[in-house]
């Protein structure tokens, strides 16, 4: 398959219900690189080593979920929850340990204010999918 017809095929594929390898989630986007091919799916992402990109593009299927327009979107805290925990407390370590560390401790507390206010836009836009899905599935009511 040539790159042209790769790239046409996940476009299409853009937003819609995909499976691979056992593993499905709605395609949010894809990125070609040297080595990779990394396809970002709602649920996790695959990554697939360029010398395996041909097979498995002929592998990738698109998939009908009954009743369910998209996928429900995992939402950053979701994702990364964890991960900001332990810059957090690691944060709160440094400062204990050498107050000069505190400057740069503050502009990580910017920086996680913002992906809070971030996962807070996510959770309003995850509530207005959900209720216009309920609207428009006469079964859901």
């Amino acid at each position: 398959m040539k790159i042209y017809e790769m790239e046409a095929r996940l476009n299409s594929l853009k937003n819609k219900n995909i499976s691979l390898y056992g593993k499905s989630g709605r395609l949010i986007r894809w990125a070609m690189g040297d080595k990779t091919l990394k396809l970002t799916l709602d649920s996790q992402d695959i990554v697939i080593l360029a010398e395996d990109v041909s097979e498995s593009m002929d592998r990738i299927q698109a998939i009908e979920v009954p009743g369910i327009a998209h996928a429900t979107p995992v939402s950053l805290i979701q994702r990364s929850g964890s991960k900001i925990e332990d810059i957090l407390l690691d944060n709160i370590t440094k400062i204990q340990k050498d107050a000069d560390y505190l400057d740069q401790a503050k502009e990580v507390n910017s920086n996680v204010r913002t992906l809070i206010d971030l996962a807070k836009t996510e959770v309003e836009y995850m509530k207005t999918i959900a209720s216009f899905a309920s609207q428009s599935n006469p079964k859901s009511q």
